[in-house]
């Protein structure tokens, strides 16, 4: 639990609208999700905008709703009749991520957290990781394109990084079965996607690039910077580095400060 003056305050949210403070339990994009006491955030998707979810958010008990553009009349006109305050973040993605987390407690920062990125060879390496790690006594999960595994629980994977509230539910998952650590296909569309936001991460690994998801990065200047967002959260947690040295753009990853690297 955690009162909506604290949240407005460290993630410098903004309104007009008068508001009183709340104790908020959980936050979510999913209005179905939506029970009282949470946040809604409002995501602008590639075939949606989270808005138009906004009235049933606000049936479902919301206290606040969080979005990034300005609401559209009716929309507005329906959260002052609940009178809920409308907050905005520039990065909507990264605040649920980062708030889903502090509302369960980071569960990461107890788990080591080991993340694999790069366009091929991250599912190999998860599964290499796992069994080495599984062979040395440690309770181990794994999380990647071929599904989500907690020792002897497995989740059919629906993407290869779950999304943010997604994740933190495993994260949770693994505690309680005493996991201590935990390796993890990070791809590009999570990492821009502020998917990961708020994972402690300790150990990031970089295979290769090549040219693959332009549609969605549009350059390859883009999608490089998606992959380093990795190494620089490592960097935050005072991690490790590890790098393919015989791929083009392992300079660029090299060059990460704050980084002990292996290559």
């Amino acid at each position: 639990m955690v009162n909506l003056s604290y949240i407005v305050d460290k993630w410098k949210l903004s309104s007009q609208d008068m508001w009183e403070d709340k104790n908020v339990i959980g936050v979510s994009e999913n209005s179905k999700k939506v029970n009282e006491n949470f946040i809604f955030v409002a995501i602008e998707g590639d075939n949606a905008t989270g808005y138009r979810y906004i009235p049933e958010a606000l049936k479902r008990g919301a206290v606040a709703i969080v979005g990034e553009k300005d609401l559209p009349l009716d929309i507005s006109r329906e959260v002052k009749k609940y009178g809920v305050p409308y907050f905005k973040s520039n990065e909507p993605r990264r605040f649920l991520a980062e708030l889903a987390h502090l509302i369960a407690g980071e569960p990461t920062n107890n788990i080591t957290i080991i993340g694999i990125t790069g366009t091929n060879g991250k599912t190999t390496i998860t599964y290499m990781v796992e069994n080495i790690l599984r062979e040395a006594g440690i309770k181990v999960g794994r999380f990647g394109t071929l599904g989500y595994k907690l020792e002897d629980e497995y989740i059919e994977a629906i993407h290869t990084t779950p999304f943010a509230e997604d994740l933190v539910e495993l994260f949770l998952r693994a505690k309680r079965k005493r996991i201590s650590h935990i390796v993890m296909e990070v791809s590009s569309h999570s990492l821009a996607q502020h998917r990961v936001a708020g994972i402690k991460f300790d150990v990031c690994g970089f295979t290769n690039l090549t040219q693959d998801h332009l549609d969605f990065h549009k350059t390859m200047e883009d999608y490089l910077k998606a992959k380093l967002k990795l190494f620089e959260m490592t960097a935050n947690s005072g991690g490790v580095g590890i790098v393919n040295i015989s791929d083009t753009y392992a300079r660029f990853f090299l060059s990460v400060p704050g980084l002990k690297f292996f290559t």
